[in-house]
């Protein structure tokens, strides 16, 4: 009998009373209209206020001169990262600049390739950013290509 007793306390224990929840949150109604106000506001600020930052990605297929590379796609990304100021760390990144190079990476589909990508506060400022990354390599390189036009 007693082992019995045991088994109606423990079924008692595991019901839930919907009558006295749903009283829980009509005594509460007020916080959680205010809490959920507060949050929803706080979210609207935010999206309003943020700046939007639009990013510009390009795959850029690096050369051949005589059936060679003209640079090998990992020392290119190392110069692009120092030239371009690419931070590892995203944490120092300048607040007040309205473009800048986010990544250089070697791209995983495509040989030969790597991926630039920049960003902006508009999509003509990252595409400026951009081409900028293309112009200096097609510069730096300029030489290397008259060099060999001139030697065959």
């Amino acid at each position: 009998m007693n082992n019995n007793q045991n088994q109606q306390i423990v079924c008692q224990e595991d019901e839930i009373d919907l009558r006295e929840l749903f009283l829980t949150l009509k005594r509460n109604k007020k916080i959680i209209v205010i809490v959920t106000a507060l949050i929803t506001l706080a979210a609207t600020l935010y999206v309003l206020l943020k700046t939007p930052v639009y990013e510009v990605k390009s795959n850029i297929r690096i050369g051949y001169i005589d059936g060679n590379l003209i640079e090998k796609p990992d020392i290119l990304i190392k110069t692009l990262k120092i030239v371009f100021n690419v931070e590892e760390d995203k944490k120092n990144v300048d607040k007040n600049s309205t473009s800048k190079v986010s990544d250089v990476s070697s791209s995983k589909k495509l040989k030969d390739f790597i991926v630039v990508k920049t960003e902006g506060v508009s999509n003509k400022v990252a595409l400026e950013k951009n081409k900028e990354v293309l112009s200096y390599i097609q510069t730096k390189y300029q030489t290397k290509i008259k060099n060999y036009k001139v030697n065959n």
